[in-house]
């Protein structure tokens, strides 16, 4: 499995990018190639679709990107180009934000998400994604960013985490424990 690239933007497209790898271009599909810088050296997180009649890679310019992608392919109906579409039309604490709320008319204003689309999205994937924004997940996502791990890293482990009816104390405990493994 493909985690990472890093090599030269060589060239930007409207829905794709070609990195330059030891002389080797890669296209890499994401969601805002503007987002890239030409001639630059970029480090992109990636993640490798396969299907039957078609294999290519899409491209992160974050980690939580990659995430946000890979929580909107759960989705029932969504395939990796809708997820890319959503990503490249909105930022994922709005989205998540959105998700959290039950707010079916953001989703709904989002291109290439309709009606039936917005309601799958809240049904997937509503109560699996944490608020970061709550005051003790935001203790102790800070708490765990001075104690040295990565932002996107803690978001992820928050987010597997039953942090109803625990304390911010038990919660820092599980993470911490789900982070040294």
């Amino acid at each position: 499995m493909y985690f990472n690239i890093q090599g030269k933007i060589t060239h930007l497209f409207r829905n794709s990018i070609i990195v330059e790898v030891n002389n080797i271009g890669y296209q890499l599909f994401v969601s805002r190639p503007k987002l890239f810088s030409l001639n630059k050296n970029e480090l992109i997180y990636t993640h490798l679709v396969k299907r039957e009649d078609e294999e290519y890679l899409v491209g992160f310019k974050t980690i939580e990107e990659k995430e946000a992608f890979l929580t909107l392919l759960k989705v029932k109906g969504i395939g990796p180009k809708t997820a890319l579409t959503i990503l490249g039309n909105t930022n994922i604490d709005e989205l998540y934000d959105a998700i959290n709320n039950d707010d079916i008319y953001y989703l709904k204003k989002i291109p290439g998400v309709g009606n039936r689309c917005a309601s799958q999205i809240l049904l997937d994937l509503k109560g699996s994604i944490k608020n970061l924004d709550n005051p003790i997940l935001k203790d102790v996502s800070l708490a765990l960013v001075n104690l040295g791990f990565k932002k996107s890293e803690i978001t992820n482990v928050i987010n597997k985490i039953n942090t109803s009816n625990l304390s911010k104390e038990e919660i820092l405990k599980e993470a911490l424990k789900a982070l040294r493994h």
